[in-house]
Order: structure tokens, then C-alpha cells, then sequence
């Protein structure tokens, strides 16, 4: 464990910087456990550079043959990698916080500047890492359908237990990922769902696919001309200008009753009709 004589030039008033940059050095043990505190002072870029790839690529080869064993690892190492990016958004508030205290104090290059030149290196070279793992585990199904199908199956049959995590799912859902099968809606909806309902995005299932994006029911023939098709769009805005009818109600009876009733996805963000109309719609 790192001692107090870590960043030890710096004014007290730093701690915080300090104390961002070592939960972001906790975070990278996920990937390489052996990166310190230490390192990321005392390190060059480029010998921080060398030290991850090597890392990285005895994990994950460019050869690598993916099998039921190696695509889990690789799903593992992904997961490992977005929260690692997840902390290092951090990055640039914390480098305009030291050129601020820089300003200030009239600070020199210190062992911060030089943590915070290792991280960023560091961020690039994740980003670009979680990229080629994505490419290569999703491009799976297009060049090995057969192999992708047996991967699934293994997953699933492991994962009998799943119910506790997928309330409204059934295995047979999930069967449908196989390459020819037809995707189940339930699938689409929950996955919407799921994405939509911590953002201030407005997530729209296959309902609206089916009644306003395609030509038949069987999502067979997409429309060509949306934006001129009149019928299509007037129709969806009267189907949008319902909702808002409904969400309006809403906060009106829960107004009387004297309870709060937050609609929009995101509770920290405003509910707006035009946000759901679209700016410069007359809904």
C-alpha cells in the first residue's frame, strides 16, 4: 500500500486530484494488477505504454482462436476494461483542476502532471483495446456462425439459474440470438428497457417498429421514404401526442393528491414535451 510521501510536493489543498487519481490506479488492477501508485508517477509514457500492451496481449492475442473458454475470458476482460474507462472520464476535470492549483501555487511538472500524462495513455489505449475485443466477439456470428451457435448454446445451458437475473425472460428467448433464428421481441423490449430507464433517453420497442418503420407486420420491408410518407408521420405524432396527454394527466392527479410524480427517465433531468416531439415539431 502506497505511503503519504506520495505526491508529497504538492499543497495540501491537491487531496482531492490525489485521491481521484489513486481510485483511478485502484480501478486499473482490473487489468494490470501489478500497476501502482508508484508507477504511475515515476513511469514514462511510453514505458506505461509497453507495460499494458504486453499485459493485454497475454490475455488476448491477435491469433486468438475464440472458443466457449477464451470468449468468456474475453467478455471478462471487456467488462474489466469499460469500468476501467468508466473512472478515467474523470481525466479532464482533474487536469483542469491542476492547471488551476498550478496556476495558483505556481507549480512546476510535478509527479501529478506526470500521473495524469500515464492515464491518459492509458485511456487511449484501453479505447482502442475494448474496440478490437468488441469487434472481434461480435463479428464472431458472421465468420463462424456455426461456432458462434455453439458458444450460445454453452452460455446458456451453464445459465439455467438466469431467472433471477431476467425476470420476464424464458431460455427459449434467448435461443433466438442463433444465427437464423428470428430475434423475439421480448428480448428487444427487455434490452430497451433496460438501457432507457437510467438515461434521459426515450426508448421506443417493437411496437413502434411494427406499426410505424415497416411496411408489414413481419418487420420484412422497411419504408423507403419515412420522411415523406404523411400518413406514417402524422400518425406517429398522434401516438406521441397521446402519451403526452397521459404523462400530463398524471402530474395533474398526483398534483392533487399532493404527491411527486417524476415521468421523465433520467429523475434528474426535466420531463419536456418538445424532447419528445422532437424541436421544431408541431405535435
Amino acid at each position: 500500500m502506497e505511503t503519504k510521501k506520495d505526491f508529497a510536493e504538492l499543497p495540501v489543498c491537491s487531496h482531492k486530484i490525489v485521491a481521484s487519481v489513486q481510485e483511478i490506479v485502484s480501478s486499473l488492477a482490473q487489468v494490470v494488477p501489478t500497476y501502482s501508485l508508484g508507477d504511475v508517477q515515476k513511469m514514462s509514457p511510453k514505458e506505461t505504454y509497453n507495460l499494458f500492451v504486453d499485459k493485454l496481449s497475454s490475455y488476448a492475442p491477435p491469433e486468438l482462436s475464440l472458443n466457449l473458454k477464451t470468449y468468456k475470458k474475453l467478455i471478462r476482460l471487456h467488462g474489466s476494461i469499460l469500468q476501467v474507462l468508466d473512472h478515467l472520464t474523470q481525466l479532464p476535470i482533474l487536469s483542469s483542476a491542476l492547471q488551476d492549483l498550478s496556476r495558483h501555487h505556481s507549480l512546476g511538472d510535478t509527479s501529478l502532471h506526470q500521473a495524469l500524462r500515464n492515464l491518459y495513455r492509458i485511456q487511449q489505449l484501453l479505447s482502442a483495446e475494448g474496440d478490437r475485443i468488441k469487434e472481434l466477439t461480435w463479428e464472431l456470428q458472421e465468420h463462424s456462425p456455426k461456432r458462434a451457435t455453439s458458444i450460445l448454446e454453452h452460455l446458456v445451458a451453464e445459465n439455467l439459474d438466469f431467472k433471477q437475473h431476467f425476470e420476464f425472460l424464458q431460455i427459449s428467448d434467448f435461443q433466438t440470438l442463433s444465427p437464423t433464428s428470428w430475434l423475439n421481441g421480448e428480448l428487444v423490449n427487455y434490452f430497451i428497457d433496460k438501457w432507457c430507464k437510467d438515461s434521459d433517453t426515450l426508448g421506443l420497442g417493437t411496437y413502434w417498429a411494427n406499426t410505424f418503420l415497416f411496411q408489414d407486420k413481419a418487420c420484412t420491408r422497411p419504408l423507403d421514404k419515412f420522411d415523406n410518407n404523411r400518413k406514417i408521420v402524422d400518425d406517429l405524432k398522434r401516438s406521441i401526442r397521446r402519451r403526452e396527454v397521459l404523462m400530463w394527466m398524471t402530474e395533474r392527479v398526483a398534483e392533487y393528491r399532493g404527491e411527486t410524480v417524476v415521468l421523465a427517465r433520467n429523475p434528474n433531468t426535466d420531463c419536456q414535451e418538445q424532447s419528445l416531439c422532437g424541436a421544431g415539431n408541431q405535435c
